[in-house]
């Protein structure tokens, strides 16, 4: 199938999580945390844009999304989320699956052997403590499904197909266009090459190793692309760490004076990361070389911030 426009996408990661439901394998429930890698490597997506892909099916009620767990890492917690289809045959042969999962796993780690609607009860007193491991995954989806079933068959008329297209339709009216949420040919060559100067320029694996791809494909696509459009496409946040992580201050400083970034909110998101450099200074001592660009960089957010007040 050639992808030509945001429907083909959303059809084809449809079709991936229905294949994945109804094999009933270990992992018939796809997790984002491998599921959205594979989704990017085999359609050319970009990353970033999957959640957003992914919450156009849930919004329009084809698709369920179950938070199995909380991911914290670098001082910040994400969820963990699986991904269902909304349709009650299938979810009841998923329960099942997933109860007999839970009732091997449950044995095996307690050496305990009763009805599994015990089993989980009794393990949700242990759930924090297991969190994002198999167990607490597998326990959690089991849950999941229960309450989605009984929501399912409560609100019906809701999850009717021809609601469903109804508004899949609107939300493709109103969804970014297509080639935000591709690689094009151009940018996937573009990457290859910033990925390998990035990393010969910071090969410190302590510096958001977690989001380094991420990063990587931000670099290259500001190389293509205008500075607005790469802010409006990945958000203050993630270009602002992709601008610390090469150590581009200075940059930031005349993105901030020129006004691409100005918006109160967006001033603060910059401040709140730039005081989290700060504080890894002794992790990284190559931020203290810039020290100077730090601290002017302080004092332009402070007094952008301090002028909005005043107006």
């Amino acid at each position: 199938m050639e992808i030509k426009q945001v429907s083909d996408i959303l059809t084809l990661i449809y079709e991936e999580i229905k294949d994945k439901n109804t094999f009933m394998g270990k992992e018939a429930v796809p997790l984002s945390s491998h599921f959205f890698p594979y989704l990017a490597r085999k359609y050319r997506l970009l990353p970033h844009r999957i959640p957003v892909l992914m919450d156009i099916l849930v919004n329009v009620k084809m698709v369920f999304s179950l938070p199995v767990a909380e991911i914290k890492e670098a001082g910040e917690t994400t969820s963990l989320n699986g991904y269902v289809l909304t349709k009650g045959d299938l979810i009841v042969k998923l329960r099942k699956h997933y109860e007999q999962l839970f009732e091997h796993l449950y044995t095996d780690e307690f050496q305990r052997k009763m009805p599994v609607e015990k089993l989980i009860l009794e393990f949700s007193t242990k759930r924090e403590e297991y969190n994002n491991t198999p167990i607490g995954i597998v326990a959690n989806i089991t849950t999941l499904l229960a309450h989605y079933q009984s929501h399912l068959e409560r609100n019906i008329l809701k999850f009717a197909e021809s609601e469903k297209e109804k508004a899949l339709a609107a939300a493709l009216l109103a969804a970014d266009s297509f080639d935000t949420f591709v690689i094009s040919g151009k940018e996937g060559e573009h990457k290859g090459a910033s990925s390998t100067k990035i990393s010969a320029k910071n090969p410190d694996p302590q510096k958001n190793t977690s989001s380094a791809d991420q990063l990587d494909e931000i670099h290259a696509y500001t190389s293509s692309h205008s500075l607005d459009r790469t802010l409006k496409l990945y958000g203050i946040e993630l270009y602002t760490r992709a601008c610390f992580r090469e150590y581009q201050f200075s940059h930031l400083i005349k993105v901030i004076e020129d006004g691409h970034i100005k918006k109160s909110g967006d001033l603060k998101t910059v401040k709140r990361i730039l005081e989290k450099e700060r504080m890894n200074s002794d992790r990284d001592m190559k931020i203290n070389e810039y020290a100077n660009d730090i601290n002017t960089l302080m004092k332009c957010i402070n007094e952008k911030l301090r002028q909005q007040e005043q107006a």
